[in-house]
């Protein structure tokens, strides 16, 4: 599955991502992957063992550039039972342009499969 959001930037400057998952997660920022995360259900014995989704489980700054930008969480849904997914975004002059869009996959692409960078389950 795809979740797709657009902010602008007024000037170049660092964004930080911050985000959290319960299955595969990989965020990119205007088509480059900044962050990857993996958590599932391996038990009872914690809420990290149960999968719950916390925020800022994993972090990656970024200098970009003044102008408009892309913000994508590809979520590859391995549980049969849900998922979830938190992401923040922050930084100087970060201001939103548009609703998420969410979509299961451009045509032709599977959308549970995960990119190659994140390997294996």
């Amino acid at each position: 599955m795809l979740l797709t959001g657009r902010f602008s930037l007024g000037e170049d400057g660092v964004v930080e991502v911050a985000a959290g998952a319960s299955d595969r997660l990989v965020l990119e920022v205007d088509g480059v992957a900044v962050l990857e995360r993996a958590s599932s259900f391996s038990g009872f014995s914690t809420r990290a063992a149960r999968g719950y989704v916390e925020v800022g489980e994993a972090v990656a700054r970024r200098l970009l550039p003044a102008g408009d930008h892309e913000l994508t969480a590809r979520v590859a849904v391995t549980e049969p039972f849900g998922w979830g997914l938190v992401v923040t975004l922050a930084g100087e002059g970060v201001r939103p342009l548009e609703a998420v869009e969410c979509i299961d996959a451009p045509p032709g692409r599977d959308p549970h499969a995960i990119p190659a960078t994140m390997g294996a389950p």
